[in-house]
């Protein structure tokens, strides 16, 4: 009885066996994306903020914006006093008046010179007058029009210091030079700004489409090319956080350390910049100087 039954229990043992060396398989994993590359980068905006700088000295009168403030291109920032310039465009005036009226005295003059001079030689030419007579008349003419000549450039140079101080005085107020956001506010009421150290006054954000400045080791530059699609998630979000779609629109062809690792490296990189491409459902709002990582596909 026994011998007739240990060969079915061979079988089952052997069954059993079999089924434990290749267990069912499990359902199918989603595949892994292959990136060409993978770098740090940082939030940015093509030309970086914009510092405006005084272009001509003065105290601080009045400031018309603050931090935070947005404004556009030729909006009226601050004013610097007026006083000396002021001054100087009075003391202009009354110069170009001056030498616009010493040269219309002299203009006037003119005519009756020319014909004196016209007639001493048509007399010298009848033989009723002397070529002395002539050749006094003559210079007389010459002299007069070099005198008109140094007049009309008194005008000019006048003319000239008249539009000086007004500029002066247009440089004295400050205005934004690009639409944008005010980041950073660099003066006080009362301070004496001078111009020849080339002081910073304001800090603009100009409104422009944000990029990405990324890193790439040099390992992969023949990996990255304009036009290619990458991702972009931020340093700081959570592994579930929805990446953003970017494209490659330019490469550097310098290789330079690095400055976004976090422990040196003797790798060279070369800069690789991104921009986003338009939103569709996504609220991430990201700030300039935020650091992402940038997954190139």
């Amino acid at each position: 009885m026994f011998k007739r039954l240990l060969p079915g229990v061979c079988l089952a043992a052997l069954v059993a066996c079999s089924h434990s060396e290749h267990p069912a398989s499990s359902a199918p994993s989603s595949p892994e994306v292959a990136y060409a590359a993978v770098a740090r980068g940082q939030v940015d905006v093509e030309h970086g903020l914009l510092e405006v700088v005084a272009r001509t000295s003065g105290s601080v009168n009045r400031i018309l914006v603050n931090t935070g403030d947005r404004v556009h291109a030729g909006q009226k920032l601050a004013e610097l006093s007026t006083d000396t310039a002021e001054l100087a465009l009075l003391k202009a005036k009354a110069e170009q008046q001056h030498a616009e009226a010493a040269a219309l005295v002299l203009s006037q003059q003119l005519a009756a010179v020319r014909r004196q001079a016209e007639r001493m030689q048509a007399a010298v030419q009848a033989g009723v007058g002397t070529q002395q007579q002539s050749d006094e008349a003559t210079q007389n003419l010459v002299q007069l029009q070099a005198r008109i000549a140094e007049a009309q450039a008194g005008v000019a140079l006048a003319v000239n210091q008249v539009q000086q101080a007004q500029l002066e005085i247009s440089l004295a107020t400050i205005t934004a030079p690009v639409d944008g956001l005010i980041t950073q506010t660099l003066l006080q009421r009362g301070q004496w700004i001078d111009a020849s150290n080339h002081p910073g006054l304001f800090k603009i954000l100009p409104h422009e489409p944000l990029i990405i400045r990324a890193e790439v080791n040099e390992d992969y530059i023949g990996h990255v090319h304009p036009g290619q699609a990458a991702l972009v998630t931020l340093e700081s979000s959570s592994v579930t956080a929805v990446p953003l779609a970017a494209h490659v629109t330019r490469i550097g062809q310098i290789l330079q350390k690095g400055i976004l690792s976090e422990s040196p490296r003797l790798a060279n990189d070369f800069e690789c910049i991104l921009t986003l491409d338009p939103p569709k459902n996504d609220t991430t709002v990201l700030h300039i100087g935020q650091t992402v990582m940038v997954k190139l596909l």
